[in-house]
């Protein structure tokens, strides 16, 4: 299947992934010349990672292997001849700085647990999507993050060069 697709997409996959040179050659091999390659992952420069260091809720071995930011991505994929094209980092999540601060002071795993992140940030979510001027806060935060690349979510956009 040597250059047999026109995208490939691997979307919070590669950080999992034990040998990411292998991953990056495969993109290769599977992209057709002018082909796009589009990769989501969480990025290491984030403003939650620098804020919380090795207590991100992201930091999470064996599930996590890699941890990438965007100038390692770029950096991995060049080796191969993919060329970014765009990428941006956007996204933070309170409910994450509340987690960890919660699972700090529980005085049982089953405490901390009992905290769903991903239900308090849809909840938010929802809150901003209703509210003129919280979504407007909210694009006025992912425009900071995205030139500052800290956002928490990084979303790539690569080519492979044509022939």
């Amino acid at each position: 299947m040597e250059e047999a697709f026109d995208i490939v997409v691997s979307i919070e996959v590669i950080e999992h992934l034990p040998y990411p040179l292998k991953e990056a050659q495969l993109y290769s091999q599977l992209l057709r010349p002018g082909g796009a390659l589009y990769v989501t992952t969480p990025n290491f420069n984030s403003i939650s990672r620098r804020v919380l260091g090795e207590k991100w809720s992201i930091i999470l071995y064996p599930e996590h292997l890699i941890y990438y930011s965007p100038q390692s991505l770029k950096y991995l994929l060049k080796k191969f001849g993919i060329q970014p094209v765009n990428i941006k980092t956007e996204g933070i999540s309170p409910a994450r700085f509340i987690y960890t601060y919660k699972k700090n002071k529980a005085s049982t795993q089953a405490e901390a647990s009992e905290y769903n992140y991903n239900e308090v940030d849809r909840n938010l979510r929802n809150q901003i999507e209703q509210n003129r001027l919280l979504k407007i806060a909210k694009a006025i935060v992912n425009y900071i993050l995205r030139i500052t690349a800290s956002g928490d979510s990084m979303k790539a956009l690569f080519e492979k060069p044509g022939k």
